[in-house]
């Protein structure tokens, strides 16, 4: 759920134009998709820096918003005395919320998203937890970033085309995190030989919420059962 907040500074005599345009944008982002707050503050003693918070439920959201209208706000960037400046935050609350069915099924999206098309490392290494790891695959068990740097490299360089098709995604509150039972379709092209593989594996997962970014992170995942198809 990503949360930042923009300082901006105007030119003198910009003031009316601020709260118009300003006012304009924030009502029509309360209607897009995805949108947990967004709210533009001026600062009392100062009534050329303005202050955004906006938050959303998904980058996706986010990406969208910032795709759907810019024409108004590259219409007033002329008044703007600076270069804005964002400073991306974690709502409290955020922090100590349990992980919810939805979420946790949004988070095990994107984790099969990125596994497809192997994404870059950079991308990975947030949604995994820094302590207490144990990532138990057939071939190899992981216990720290590290390894799952390496395991990654492997598999990225052994398999193309991969597809993971999620069927189940259920979730129980746990006594270390929030537990959810993961059954999923895989396939992919062996770069080997160009042969074709299936199966059908399901899995146990321990999520924590990362203090770091606010977001789900697996602590421990285990591959239960692998079975080839065909």
């Amino acid at each position: 759920m990503p949360a930042f907040l923009l300082h901006i500074q105007i030119r003198p005599g910009c003031e009316a134009r601020a709260l118009e345009t300003l006012g304009a944008i924030e009502e029509s982002a309360h209607r897009d998709r995805g949108c947990v707050a967004f709210t533009w503050l001026r600062e009392r003693d100062d009534p050329l820096r303005f202050t955004l918070f906006e938050h959303w439920r998904t980058q996706a959201d986010l990406e969208a918003h910032l795709q759907g209208s810019p024409e108004r706000w590259q219409s007033f960037t002329p008044c703007l005395a600076a270069e804005p400046r964002s400073v991306p935050v974690i709502p409290v609350r955020q922090l100590g919320a349990p992980l919810g069915q939805e979420e946790v099924e949004r988070f095990a999206g994107d984790w099969f998203e990125r596994l497809n098309r192997h994404a870059d490392l950079a991308e990975m290494l947030p949604l995994i937890a820094d302590d207490g790891l144990e990532m138990v695959f057939p071939e190899r068990t992981l216990r720290s970033r590290a390894d799952f740097a390496d395991w990654y490299a492997a598999v990225g360089r052994a398999y193309r085309d991969q597809d993971h098709v999620l069927k189940r995604v259920q979730v129980t509150p746990g006594t270390a995190g929030t537990d959810v039972d993961v059954a999923v379709t895989w396939r992919a092209v062996a770069t080997g030989d160009g042969s074709r593989i299936a199966a059908n594996a399901e899995q146990s997962w321990t999520l924590v919420r990362s203090q770091a970014t606010g977001e789900p992170a697996i602590r421990t995942y285990r591959v239960r059962t692998f079975q080839p198809i065909g």
